[in-house]
């Protein structure tokens, strides 16, 4: 009797972990009139994003979820997307449920996008989770969450840009916003920016920015910070053990800070830019060499110069990190 007890949880516990597999698809196709003043929120899941400005006002939304989910907890598995239409906002929200709550299950995602049209007028609410995002051409102010998935702006022109970006990438080309960026792991590239203000906040991850202009106030712990082709009064950068590089081709009255733990700076001026030099080092090395410059002094961790007629302000700071600058 108990070996017959024994057999029959041991057939329980086989028939628990069968793993049953099975295509799952499902699509949406809809539209919604809208107005100026609304906002577009979505929250996507895990699906990837595109999303395109055009002249009608209306959004065309159309989703395409093709999935294998396989496990013991077929009854559990789904995919829906609920549509909400107000006279502020239209909402599209993702449930996806891949298995049961108990056993054993998968799942592999053959396809899942959203392919949204909408006028670029409308405000942009916009959550993901691994999946990535592409916007481009929008007008109005925009907010995006992104777990790990990356994303992609271009052409975009606002007053205010909000974005909070997890292990995945950020690309940026050609925006004049103000704009403001956390990211944790991934790597940032921005180009062709015109930020009235720039905050960036980012761990490990690499941040490189070209052909950029505006106010920027940048901090980051591991990873490198490169700026390249800068215009820009006000840059205050300041990181733990990551290299700072900073290409600065105009500033007419610069006030720039550049602050590293053990990582080394490298500032490369263009021979027009006028300001007070100030280096100062706990155990790292300097080297200077900038034609224009007079009045230089300096000591075993310090260096002092003016630049020109001593406009502005440029400040280095390293604990452990070399310190090079350098005329263009």
């Amino acid at each position: 009797m108990k070996n017959m007890s024994v057999f029959i949880i041991a057939l329980a516990l086989i028939s628990m972990t069968i793993l049953h597999a099975a295509d799952f698809k499902k699509e949406y196709h809809e539209k919604f009139n809208v107005s100026k003043g609304m906002v577009l929120n979505l929250k996507s899941g895990d699906g990837d994003v595109i999303l395109t400005p055009w002249g009608q006002d209306e959004v065309q939304v159309d989703i395409v979820y093709h999935a294998n989910h396989s496990g013991n907890g077929d009854k559990d598995r789904s995919f829906e997307v609920e549509f909400d239409l107000t006279s502020r906002a239209l909402h599209i929200i993702a449930h996806e449920r891949t298995g049961s709550r108990f056993g054993i299950s998968s799942r592999h995602i053959y396809q899942y996008i959203y392919d949204i049209k909408a006028p670029a007028y409308l405000l942009l609410d916009l959550d993901g989770d691994d999946g990535n995002m592409q916007v481009s051409g929008w007008e109005n102010n925009i907010e995006i969450t992104l777990g790990d998935g990356d994303l992609e702006l271009s052409d975009i022109k606002n007053e205010e840009t909000y974005l909070r970006i997890g292990d995945g990438d950020l690309k940026i080309n050609k925006l004049v916003s103000d704009i403001s960026i956390w990211a944790d792991d991934g790597d940032v590239d921005l180009s062709e920016i015109s930020a009235t203000r720039c905050r960036l906040e980012i761990n490990d991850g690499t941040a490189e920015m070209r052909d950029i202009s505006g106010n920027y106030n940048i901090r980051f712990d591991d990873g490198d910070v490169k700026l390249k082709a800068v215009k820009s009064d006000q840059i205050d950068i300041r990181g733990k053990d990551g290299r700072i590089e900073l290409e600065l081709m105009s500033a007419e009255n610069p006030d720039i800070m550049l602050e590293t733990d053990d990582g080394p700076v490298r500032l490369f001026m263009h021979a027009d830019i006028s300001a007070e030099l100030s280096i100062e080092t706990d155990d790292g090395d300097f080297s200077v060499n900038l034609p224009g410059e007079t009045r230089a002094k300096e000591g075993r961790n310090w260096y002092q110069s003016q630049i020109k007629d001593g406009k502005g302000q440029i400040t280095i700071r390293t604990n452990d990190g070399s310190v090079r600058v350098r005329e263009i």
